[in-house]
């Protein structure tokens, strides 16, 4: 759903962690994107957002945090990066249920969100999953169904 709201196309770019699970980015893939790897911080398993903007090229159109383990990414950063660049911040929050970034909930930063209720993450109730997402729901339906793709809102850094 998150490729096809964020109008990826066979070719375009997706900036993900080396250390992740394939949910991540199996939609991308499916919709023909070439998904490139950042490598994790030294001192825990999420993007390291200093490498990201040498990864980013004009193909490049979605950063994809992962919140591994409810820990938050530089979203500070991260969002900077993305807001500079004109690109979709589409976190994988699966683990991140009641988790924060600073006072933010993790879920209230970005463009999209992800969340799980499978039993192997951090708060599993049921097998489904639900999005969250920061943009007007007006703007999420896509080309396919005779609107525009998501529209990205101006900034989203946390404060």
């Amino acid at each position: 759903m998150a490729a096809i709201l964020c109008g990826i196309q066979p070719g375009d770019e997706v900036i993900v962690p080396s250390y992740t699970f394939v949910s991540s980015v199996l939609d991308f893939v499916r919709q023909g994107a070439k998904i490139v790897f950042a490598e994790s911080m030294k001192r825990n398993s999420n993007i390291d957002a200093e490498q990201i903007e040498a990864l980013i090229t004009s193909r490049t159109k979605v950063i994809v945090p992962v919140h591994y383990a409810g820990m938050a990414c530089d979203m500070n950063r991260i969002m900077e990066i993305a807001d500079r660049h004109h690109l979709f911040v589409v976190k994988d929050a699966a683990q991140a249920i009641d988790s924060f970034y600073k006072v933010k909930p993790l879920g209230a930063i970005g463009h999209l969100s992800a969340f799980s209720f499978h039993e192997t993450t951090t708060s599993s109730p049921a097998k489904a999953a639900c999005w969250a997402s920061t943009t007007s729901v007006s703007s999420l339906a896509p080309k396919s169904f005779g609107r525009k793709a998501l529209t990205k809102p101006s900034s989203s850094v946390a404060r």
